[in-house]
């Protein structure tokens, strides 16, 4: 039955009377049992469970628990007393109307805490506050966003335990996921799980990415991470973090602490990158440390450009050939692999508006391979190409036709081995005078821009009438067991549907060639549901989206 968010309170009448003494023995009740009330197990309330309230469940409060919410594993943690005890990031909490939510942690004397809550605020608006024991209020956020965040200091001599108490306003059933920082600043910065890991003799040799490692200004406490290169493989290193919680330098040093490279600003995140020129296997180490005092949080990401005889095809490939050519794929393309075989060109199929101009970026390393760059029109013949001996090539063209060009960036490795060259791949279009008019969801044209989200009645369907100029990104925050149905009718042109779990990771698509495609969200544990409209072909593209949901 399609409807709106429906909560039903139930009023429970609770009688209670007042009179005078009684000297008389007390009636036997006719249920049978012991006690006065009017059913028939032990307690003195008159309902059918064994407990002293006057509700149906098996606990002691009388709330009615929102048959549409299911708890979550944490519950119940209503009280201070029940609260949970936080130990690390959690996500898919679920709160109702009926009741709250309690984490306990403890914040070490002169230390800070942080806590912070994300949830689709249309679905139901939560409230966050962070209270000492007995209930006093330390920090409190109301906001009507998606996020809520609460800081406090103990400047105390001691310990303190405090509770991070999470409300939903309102009525309704929503989902949510909590995240608490503790610490120091400026000195006992708590080890991370690498640690120890101070000198090249300890460090660490583990998976990238690597997330909330710790720093301090004590030189004793510098991370190294160890990494070995091939001839030819390119070392590229990411640090971020917040630079006004404390300045964090990068070096990449070999075994006897020589810096080979490093990144050493002012500014949030640094990076850096080194090439094994050396014609041998070498082992280097990634350093990470403070710059001045503080204590500071990062995460470090480090990749390998491999160079090497041995390819392994993209997952683009086949695209050799101009009817295999992928149509207007989603910049940059990072990691796409060439070798000397001349099937190895690579093509990519791109739809170029009267006075559009394309601008053509592609990164690579000379010494693993030369790349050059064309950029051609169907058929084969070339419009404009760049073709040095050095690394990186670039192109631009300005289509004036007067009409729609069909044309197809083409990068090759110059010459024939069996040298295996990597490249990245970055464009750029530059409208004409003709342009789409955007809907209201515009710019969402990749993951990486602020993505929109829908808002879809329980148990119900909705139509929105959109543009697709590009390729167009949306989120929906779908509740434990509600199944999730998006259905698009494209008009004058083809587009595909791609769906996405709140990590980027493939749930569903749907590629038929039809107007008509549609994918589905099951889970039962909820959680947000990204939707990719990636326009295949025409142009200026108006499509409609169908969000059906099933609860």
């Amino acid at each position: 039955m399609a409807g709106h968010r429906t909560v039903v309170l139930l009023a429970l009448a609770l009688a209670a009377g007042a009179g005078c003494k009684s000297e008389l023995a007390p009636p036997v009740p006719p249920e049978g049992d012991a006690d006065t009330d009017a059913d028939a197990d032990t307690d003195a309330d008159a309902d059918t469970d064994a407990d002293a309230d006057a509700d149906t469940d098996a606990d002691t409060d009388t709330d009615t628990p929102n048959p549409n919410c299911p708890n979550d594993a944490f519950e119940p943690n209503d009280t201070q007393g029940q609260a949970t005890t936080y130990a690390y990031p959690l996500a898919n909490l679920v709160l109702d109307d009926n009741d709250l939510d309690l984490f306990g942690v403890q914040v070490p004397a002169g230390g800070n805490v942080e806590v912070s809550i994300a949830f689709a605020n249309v679905l139901g608006d939560i409230d966050l506050r962070l209270k000492g024991i007995g209930g006093n209020v330390l920090d409190q956020s109301v906001s009507t966003g998606n996020t809520e965040t609460v800081a406090w200091t103990n400047t105390g001599g001691s310990p303190a335990t405090v509770y991070a108490e999470v409300d939903l306003v309102g009525s309704g059933c929503n989902a949510y996921s909590l995240n608490i920082n503790t610490g120091v600043p400026g000195a006992n910065c708590p080890d991370d799980v690498f640690e120890p890991n101070d000198t090249t003799v300890q460090a660490s040799v583990a998976n990238s990415p690597l997330f909330n490692l710790v720093l301090d200004s004590d030189a004793s406490s510098e991370d190294f991470f160890s990494v070995t290169l091939q001839p030819g493989d390119e070392l590229l290193v990411d640090a971020f973090f917040k630079d006004a919680d404390g300045d964090i330098d990068i070096y990449v040093v070999d075994s006897a602490g020589a810096t080979l490279a490093s990144s050493t600003s002012t500014t949030d995140n640094e990076s850096t990158s080194w090439t094994n020129g050396t014609g041998a296997t070498q082992t280097v180490f990634i350093k990470t440390r403070m710059f001045g005092s503080g204590c500071n949080v990062y995460d470090l990401s480090y990749n390998v450009l491999v160079a090497g005889p041995t390819c392994v095809d993209d997952s683009w490939e086949p695209n050799d050939t101009e009817n295999q050519a992928p149509f207007d794929p989603p910049a940059p393309l990072n990691g796409m692999v060439l070798d000397g075989q001349a099937s190895s060109s690579d093509l990519y199929n791109i739809l170029l508006g009267p006075g559009d101009e394309i601008e053509v970026d592609l990164y690579f390393l000379h010494a693993n391979g030369d790349i050059d760059l064309r950029l051609k029109e169907r058929g084969g013949n070339n419009l404009v190409s760049s073709t040095s001996a050095t690394d990186n090539e670039s192109l631009s063209w300005l289509n004036t036709s007067g009409t729609y060009k069909e044309v197809f960036i083409n990068p090759f490795l110059f010459g024939t081995s069996t040298t295996c060259a990597t490249y990245t791949l970055d464009y750029d279009i530059i409208p004409g005078a003709t342009q789409c008019v955007d809907d209201a969801y515009e710019d969402n044209d990749s993951a990486q821009m602020p993505i929109p989200g829908l808002s879809v009645p329980i148990g119900g369907l909705k139509t929105w009438n959109l543009v697709a100029d590009d390729n167009d990104w949306y989120f929906v925050q779908a509740l434990p067991f509600e199944d999730l149905t998006f259905e698009t009718t494209a008009f004058g042109g083809d587009i595909d549907l791609y769906l996405y779990d709140g990590n980027l990771n493939p749930v569903d698509q749907s590629a038929t060639g039809n107007p008509i495609e549609n994918v589905r969200w099951s889970s039962l544990f909820g959680g947000i549901a990204v939707l990719e409209v990636r326009r295949f072909s025409g142009q200026c593209l108006d499509y409609q989206l169908v969000i059906d949901s099933d609860f």
